[in-house]
C-alpha cells in the first residue's frame, strides 16, 4: 500500500560532462492510494488490483513546458484521464517555461 503522485524529470546538457537531471512532483495530489499488481491478472484466484493502468505519456508544447497525461484514480476505482502542463522552470528547448497568464492563448 502506498500513495502515488506523478513525477517528471528533466535532463539539461546530457550530451556533456556538466549533465544536470531535476526531478520535481507534477500531480498536485494523490493520484492512487493502494498497492499495484506486479503478478498478472490473476493471483491465487483473486484479481489484483488494476486501477492505475500505465497509460503515463509525455509531450511538449510549442514553448517547450511539458505536458503530461496519465489515469488517476483518486476519485474513484474506475480511473479518468488527467492532463497537466508545466508552469515554470526550464522548458525542453533550453529557455524557462513562460508564466501563464489567465485568459490568454499562445499559438
Amino acid at each position: 500500500m502506498t500513495n502515488w503522485k506523478v513525477f517528471y524529470a528533466h535532463g539539461t546538457n546530457v550530451t556533456s560532462s556538466s549533465r544536470v537531471f531535476q526531478q520535481a512532483v507534477a500531480s498536485d495530489h494523490i493520484i492512487h492510494g493502494a498497492n499495484i499488481s506486479e503478478m498478472g491478472l490473476a493471483i491465487g484466484g483473486q484479481s489484483p488490483n488494476r486501477n492505475l493502468a500505465d497509460y503515463f505519456q509525455i509531450s511538449f508544447d510549442p514553448t517547450g513546458a511539458a505536458v503530461i497525461a496519465f489515469t488517476d484514480d483518486h476519485n474513484d476505482i474506475a480511473g479518468h484521464t488527467f492532463v497537466m502542463r508545466q508552469i515554470g522552470g526550464p522548458s525542453s528547448n533550453g529557455s524557462i517555461v513562460p508564466t501563464p497568464v489567465e485568459g490568454t492563448r499562445r499559438a
